[in-house]
């Protein structure tokens, strides 16, 4: 799946957009100047091939949508959302590694699974 960039996007927009998927949402809020958030691409790219079945990625520059990030209180970028229908499961902050992307989101997932 393709990466979706939603920085021009309302906070409704954003809204309807989560709540139209049966899949989880993963927002990457970056910022064009962030070198860890351009570390991370590749990473956000093999997660959405991956996770496409169950994962859709999005992204949102926090300097064209500063609004989003203060209302998912982004404060460090980047910072990578995982949403359910509008309910914030977790989120990872700073660059990590595939890998450990990965063993959070499936640690995420598996806590709302079972609780």
């Amino acid at each position: 799946m393709e990466i979706v960039d939603l920085s021009k996007s309302t906070s409704d927009d954003i809204k309807d957009i989560i709540n139209r998927t049966d899949k989880y949402v993963l927002i990457d809020f970056y910022a064009f100047w962030c070198e860890p958030c351009i570390m991370l691409n590749p990473v956000l790219d093999e997660l959405a091939n991956n996770y496409s079945e169950n994962i859709d990625v999005y992204r949102i520059d926090v300097d064209k949508n500063p609004a989003v990030a203060d209302e998912y209180e982004i404060e460090n970028v980047p910072t990578l959302v995982l949403v359910n229908k509008e309910k914030v499961l977790g989120n990872i902050v700073g660059y990590n590694s595939y890998d450990k992307v990965d063993k959070t989101l499936q640690d995420i997932v598996n806590n709302k699974i079972n609780t």
